[in-house]
């Protein structure tokens, strides 16, 4: 199988973009806690990614569904309508194990573990308490950035190496 050199820099190219507009994904169902954190880490969120902030969790889930291969972090509220955000976070966890989840609620762990013990052990996610800590959420935040950016450069390596090696039997194909 050959492989022209154009198709190779459009596949490092589209690699190379695919880095790039990453997304962390707030949900929560109060407006104003979702104004406050779009506000804060628009200023101080990494460029090349971007905060979105959904009310609903089903939009949320449908959007991150949709855009798996882009987002890193999902930062979820408890207590919401339709869909809490534990379970929010157990769908996530159980189809995009790969996104880093993090909770956010007024209430502490162990009340969480007993007001909703059919969803997983919040102690698979870390949990910013309200009022936030913003330093502690960015600190997370980062973590997930950090984990997000861990696991790309590995994909990316993975792809990198298949390139190569295309690129070497090609080169032998046309000596042989």
């Amino acid at each position: 199988m050959k492989i022209s050199n154009n198709l190779i820099k459009k596949i490092n190219h589209s690699i190379d973009q695919n880095a790039k507009n990453l997304e962390i994904v707030f949900v929560d169902d109060e407006k104003n806690s979702c104004k406050l954190l779009d506000r804060y880490f628009s200023k101080i969120i990494k460029p090349d990614f971007r905060l979105n902030v959904f009310y609903q969790p089903q939009i949320a889930l449908d959007h991150i569904h949709c855009n798996a291969d882009r987002v890193a972090v999902v930062i979820s509220d408890v207590v919401m309508p339709q869909i809490n955000g534990l379970d929010l976070l157990k769908i996530i966890n159980n189809n995009i194990p790969h996104i880093f989840k993090i909770l956010t609620s007024v209430y502490d762990r162990t009340y969480l573990v007993g007001q909703y013990p059919q969803s997983i052990d919040t102690s698979d996610f870390p949990i910013v308490r309200k009022p936030w800590d913003l330093n502690l959420l960015k600190k997370y935040m980062d973590r997930g950035i950090q984990y997000y950016t861990y696991r790309t450069d590995k994909i990316l390596r993975k792809e990198k190496e298949k390139l190569n090696e295309y690129q070497f039997l090609n080169m032998t194909n046309f000596y042989n």
